[in-house]
């Protein structure tokens, strides 16, 4: 361990800190600290000059440090910028797993609040020291608590208060509790949950550091390794749990609790679908453990019990979801039987967890509660809301939160609540209560469940955000949209050119009242089509890359479902059914009239599909309801045509790139996706794709009999149909145009 000498700022090495006495700094990084390497250089400039002192060459905040420590009568400081050689992974591995012993071994911590002033009143509201960036960084906060005392110095190293002098103030401030702050509790019988609840609102520069910086205040070791991301948080979680049965750790987004006439009013307890995932949900809130410390923010109040409460809570449940009141049989055998112990072990199948299970003696139901060893600032019980997951080998595997359905007359459709607790106290049963079902009570066992606890747990492959497949993201506004060069090259050739410009960044639409528009004509044969984007009222009911990781988390965004359509100068007409019941040779020989019934039958089952599928809100088709491709055919996306007398025009939307924002305003948006537009004509029952000199031939065969001879006419007479349009084209184009801009 490195020390400096105050009176030189030179770097002496000892074993340990045990027998030195010395101080140690606490503080913001600047953008140019001086490193170790740096004072080594000094030192061997200027360490062997009796007149010139290393000290004078060193930066303003380790010269000012040591002056101060040595004006305090300190020979020896401590500051974590250059008394660690961050060269060394093996020492900046020590340095971190140590750092908490380090400042509790110190004499006092000066806390070097750089944004404070002079004649700052650290008790005034709004005051400069209560809105220090001290406050909001992830090391500090054990830089506070582990040293017996913390000195608070201003911008120019005046005292401003200190932490045993003014702990409520320091409370106001941190969230942390006076009994800890003057060390009148062990830190150990703080529950989880508020200590995390802490670091809950600070930062860090780098993300792994949320973890690193947390080891101290739990008593635990991790490996440091850069680079990780969130997953040494989740390390250190499991560090935790390996370490302390401390049940707050699994309470975090408290905000997502029901109480129990709730669960019971809205849960769907009977054919729940195991696999039910909803676009409130955020994937992130069905592990056990959190991603982050911020997931803690409302966690502060949650209380641990101890093993015998923890049995008695459980009977205490039993009863409040039965509506009864407690047996005294059994509050009896739980205080004077072998006691049931509570466990977690992390294993490759999820943590393997034994605790007291409610669950309904419906077998069909796929909802239990695990009644945890806490309560919340009311007395409430807290229940964790569990459901079970299908074919995963026979294990009893379940992920955290339900999600209870309400029903509003006023709407068409039924809304949804996530819930990960249920918040459970006992109530005295008013007397026209209804009696609960003996088919619909609950019971209670002591059970092992294996619980999903990371977002690449056995069994949760389904949910992993931006992994899942391309064809499972939704289509979803705000986006942008992008026209192929290539695309429109080809429309070109055919004559087809764009009445807008068409960028590469091309924003979409973005509410219900602002659709996107875009007119193709061609000048020479006065023809026009025009295609239209727009958002539904509804917001989605699915996320486009939900990850719940900081930004890019989509559960707060208003996203609504796509819609397109097509209009265009030529007449409409009902799309052509290339498939019916039996082949086209079958009907042939049943005759015209079996074979015109048959298509006709086709066509309203078309349109009863189409009416099936439009939205209630817009009463148009959603482009997640089009046709899929299928991506082994190498496209993705989706695809429908509009077809028109003597020609269609194919529609294809795919995902571009599901990352890119809507605007630099949103956290995220639904995506940059391509549009593809293809104009195919109607050549005698053949379509043939217009412009780029590519055909798509039909594969349609030769009627036999009276069938194929039916056919040739009714082409025939479509195509003098066409043909007899070109002295009114003009007309219609304006009509189309004119439409176009007051449609909606």
């Amino acid at each position: 361990m490195w020390f400096l000498r105050t009176d030189r700022a030179e770097l002496v090495y000892h074993s340990g800190p045990e027998g030195i006495v010395y101080a140690t700094l606490s503080h913001v990084w600047g953008p140019s600290e001086q490193s170790f390497q740096d004072l080594q250089t000094l030192h061997a400039l200027y360490g062997s000059s009796s007149t010139d002192n290393p000290r004078t060459h060193a930066c303003a905040k380790i010269r000012n440090f040591c002056i101060y420590a040595e004006a305090a009568g300190y020979e020896w400081a401590w500051i974590d910028t250059c008394c660690i050689d961050k060269t060394s992974s093996a020492e900046l591995s020590e340095a971190i797993n140590s750092m908490y012993a380090w400042y509790a071994d110190a004499d006092v911590c000066y806390a070097f609040l750089e944004d404070v002033p002079d004649d700052d009143d650290p008790d005034a509201p709004g005051s400069a020291f209560r809105r220090s960036k001290w406050f909001t960084r992830g090391w500090t906060l054990q830089e506070l608590i582990a040293p017996m005392d913390v000195v608070f110095l201003s911008q120019n190293w005046a005292p401003l208060c200190s932490k045993c002098a003014a702990p409520g103030l320091i409370r106001d401030v941190t969230g942390v509790d006076i009994d800890v702050l003057v060390s009148a509790v062990q830190l150990p019988s703080v529950p989880a949950a508020k200590r995390l609840s802490w670091a809950s609102r600070r930062e860090t520069t780098r993300v792994e550091d949320e973890a690193y910086s947390l080891m101290g205040i739990f008593g635990v070791n991790i490996p440091v390794m850069y680079g990780e991301g969130r997953r040494a948080f989740r390390r250190l979680q499991e560090e935790i749990m390996k370490q302390s049965p401390d049940h707050t750790l699994f309470v975090w987004g408290f905000r997502k609790s029901v109480t129990v006439s709730e669960l019971w009013e809205h849960a769907p307890w009977t054919n729940y679908p195991r696999k039910a995932v909803h676009a409130e949900a955020d994937p992130s809130s069905q592990f056990l453990l959190a991603p982050s410390p911020q997931a803690f923010t409302d966690s502060a109040h949650i209380q641990s019990l101890s093993i015998r409460r923890h049995r008695i809570a459980a009977e205490i449940s039993l009863a409040a979801f039965n509506l009864t009141q407690p047996e005294a049989s059994s509050l009896n055998k739980v205080l004077f039987s072998q006691q049931e112990v509570a466990e977690f072990t992390v294993t490759s199948y999820g943590v393997r967890a034994r605790l007291p299970v409610l669950q309904i003696c419906d077998d069909d139901t796929s909802i239990a509660i695990a009644i945890l060893a806490c309560v919340d600032q009311e007395g409430s019980i807290v229940g964790l809301l569990l459901r079970q997951q299908e074919d995963v080998g026979g294990i009893s595997l379940f992920r955290v939160g339900v999600h209870a359905i309400y029903h509003d007359i006023h709407r068409p459709y039924p809304l949804y609540h996530s819930a990960r607790y249920v918040r459970i106290h006992l109530t005295v049963p008013e007397n026209s209560a209804p009696p609960v079902d003996s088919a619909r009570r609950f019971t209670l066992t002591w059970r092992e469940v294996y619980l999903v606890y990371h977002p690449h747990s056995f069994g949760f492959a389904d949910l992993r955000g931006i992994a899942a497949p391309v064809a499972a993201r939704p289509l979803l506004s705000p986006c942008r949209l992008f026209f192929p060069p290539y695309m429109l090259a080809r429309l070109a050739r055919r004559g087809f050119v764009p009445d807008r410009a068409l960028s590469i960044h091309q924003h979409g639409p973005g509410r219900q009242d602002d659709p996107f528009d875009v007119m193709f004509t061609n000048a020479l044969t006065q023809e026009a089509f025009n295609v239209r984007v727009a958002s539904c009222l509804r917001p989605a009911m699915s996320l486009p890359n939900a990850n719940g990781h900081g930004k890019g988390t989509h559960a707060h965004q208003p996203f609504r479902h796509l819609w397109a359509t097509v209009e265009a100068s030529w007449p409409a007409r009902d799309s052509e059914v290339r498939t019916s019941p039996g082949s086209e040779s079958d009907w042939a020989g049943a005759g015209v009239g079996a074979y015109l019934d048959g298509v006709v039958a086709a066509k309203e089952a078309r349109r009863s599909l189409d009416r099936a599928r439009r939205c209630y809100w817009c009463r148009e088709t959603h482009l997640d309801q089009w046709e899929e491709l299928d991506a082994q055919s190498g496209k993705t996306g989706r695809q429908t045509v509009f077809a028109f007398v003597g020609n269609s025009v194919r529609l294809t939307f795919s995902h571009w790139d599901a990352r890119s924002r809507a605007t630099d305003a949103e956290a995220g948006g639904g995506g940059l996706y391509a549009v593809n537009v293809v104009v195919e004509e109607e050549i005698g029952g053949d379509r043939t794709q217009r412009g780029g000199g590519e055909e798509l031939k039909g594969s349609r065969r030769q009627q036999n009999g009276v069938g194929s001879r039916a056919g040739t006419k009714a082409s025939n007479a479509k195509a003098k149909r066409s043909s007899s349009r070109s002295s009114v084209v003009r007309s219609m184009l304006a009509a189309v145009h004119q439409q176009v801009l007051g449609k909606r």
